[in-house]
Parts: C-alpha cells; structure tokens; sequence
C-alpha cells in the first residue's frame, strides 16, 4: 500500500509540474462541461502486431488496411464479429471515465449524431472498407475544425468534443501463432476539442492487456478477446491522467 500511494504521489507532482510548465492544456471544469462524442473508430481484425526487418513498430493506420485486408473476408471469425463489441465498450468506459474523473456528461449520442452538421459531414477514407468498423451510430471521421465543432456545439448543448482512433492488435509474448501465448495490444489516438472547437490534444497512447493462451484450433481464441475490454480502459485512464 505505501508502495501505490508513493507511486501516485510521484506521479500527481509531475503532473503539477507537468501543468506549471504550461506544456499541454488541461481540462477546465468551468468551461468543459458536457462532451460531444464524434467518433469512435478501429480495425474489425485483428492482425498480429509484428516488427518489419528494420526494428520499426507497424504504424497505428496498419490495423485498419494492410494485414487487416487478409481477414476481411472471414466474417465468422469471433475477432470480427465481436470487433464493434470493443468499440461500443471503449465509448461507454469513456463517459464513465470523464464523468468520474472530470464531472463531464456526454452529451445526447442522438443528439450529436442527428444534428444537422454531423449528418452533413463526409467520412473518412476507411469507412468504405469492411476493414474498418465504428462504435455504433457514428461516423468515421478523422478529423474536424473549430467552425464546424462550433456549430455541433450549437446544436447540442456540447463545449468539448473527442475523436477516438483505435489499431487493435494481438502480440505473440511466447511459444508460436499456433500453440502460445499472446496479449492484446492495442494504440488509440485521441484528438480533444475545447469550448471553441479547438484541438488542445492529441496524443496516441499504447497498452498491452493480459496474456491468453492461443492455439491453431481456436483462431479467435475467446480468452484472448475477453481481454480488449481491460486494455482499452487503461489507455482512457492514461487520457484521463493527462487531462487532469
């Protein structure tokens, strides 16, 4: 216990200073107070996360093209059809998160979703691919900008908005693709928008999640998937610590 309590007392300093640098923005809790979801979006696959033979790390966007184009055609396997379950989890750990950690609400899905702006905006390159999947009843969008979160904000009652891009992986940690151990490891990128529709963050976060045993026989190994959820949680908390 003494151990965590310094530990979080370490890290509480920095980010004091952290914030008296002046190096980020932070959350305003008299100006942030209700956010307006406008994407959540990832790959369906899950293709292993493998470094090329220069040492270099696949790129976030390889998750929702490249390995991922091999796999978009199985459509039974459970790591597609259980691909919109983690995006639809990511949302509601999100509201939970910025409603605990910051008393921000999220603002109306419906209300966002249905505002005569947000209908009106085009999706971005990957949301034609069976590759790319979204937390239900949004829009891929990438990126947007202060005049058009404005006029969302308008509409719905919202001074913050977040833009979430997730690349799922799996990442073998022992033994082989067909008789091992792997985890999931997974980047989300978060854009976050303040009361006049400005970006004030943008940051990708990376986390690994809890080992599960992999086999030929089981492709979409039920252990393995039932672990995203957890590894998505810490990188919102890594977002929360940020904004604090």
């Amino acid at each position: 216990m003494k151990k965590v309590i310094l530990t979080l007392t370490t890290a509480f300093a920095a980010c004091l200073l952290f914030i008296s640098c002046g190096t980020t923005q932070k959350i305003n809790p008299e100006a942030n107070t209700k956010l307006a979801i406008l994407s959540i979006y990832g790959n369906a696959a899950l293709p292993w996360y493998e470094l090329d033979k220069n040492g270099n790390e696949p790129s976030p966007s390889q998750g929702l093209l490249g390995k991922a184009l091999t796999s978009m055609f199985d459509m039974e396997n459970p790591e597609m059809l259980t691909a919109e379950d983690r995006l639809n989890y990511a949302e509601d750990y999100l509201k939970k998160a910025f409603y605990e950690n910051f008393n921000i609400e999220a603002a109306d899905k419906e209300a966002v979703t249905g505002s005569r702006k947000y209908k009106m905006l085009s999706e971005g390159l990957f949301s034609s691919m069976n590759t790319a999947k979204k937390a239900d009843g949004y829009k891929l969008i990438e990126k947007l900008g202060a005049p058009t979160i404005s006029k969302i904000y308008k509409e719905t009652g919202a001074n913050t908005a977040i833009i979430l891009k997730f690349a799922f992986f799996k990442k073998l940690t022992s033994g082989t693709k067909s008789h091992g151990t792997a985890v999931p490891y997974v980047t989300m990128r978060a854009t976050v928008y303040d009361e006049k529709g400005k970006e004030f963050h943008y940051k990708t976060y990376k986390a690994e999640g809890s080992p599960a045993k992999i086999s030929r026989k089981d492709s979409g190994s039920d252990e393995l998937i039932a672990a995203y959820p957890e590894t998505i949680e810490k990188l919102i908390n890594q977002l929360c610590v940020d904004l604090m």
